[in-house]
């Protein structure tokens, strides 16, 4: 039996992709500070959500080769990121 995705949230976020990333972004003091100034920078939300994205698709490009199962899986993870809400959250920040 194939189980039906949900929509649940996770640890207060929109679902566990999104989670994850902010517990990195979090965690790493250069990571934390950089989504701060973009986050509050006076470029519009999406240009925000966009650069915060790239920086983690960089840095995968870099870690995983460009042509595997784990390029796949990791592309579908960082396309179920709610990067606005990303930005959202650091905006508040100081």
């Amino acid at each position: 039996m194939v189980q039906k995705e949900t929509r649940d949230t996770y640890n207060g976020w929109t679902n566990y992709e999104t989670w994850n990333i902010a517990l990195w972004l979090g965690n790493d003091r250069q990571l934390h500070e950089a989504a701060i100034a973009v986050a509050k920078s006076t470029l519009k939300n999406v240009e925000k959500a966009d650069r915060i994205r790239q920086w983690f698709e960089l840095e995968a490009e870099k870690t995983v080769s460009p042509s595997s199962w784990q390029t796949d899986l990791l592309g579908h993870a960082l396309s179920r990121v709610n990067w606005d809400e990303i930005v959202e959250n650091y905006q508040t920040q100081e």
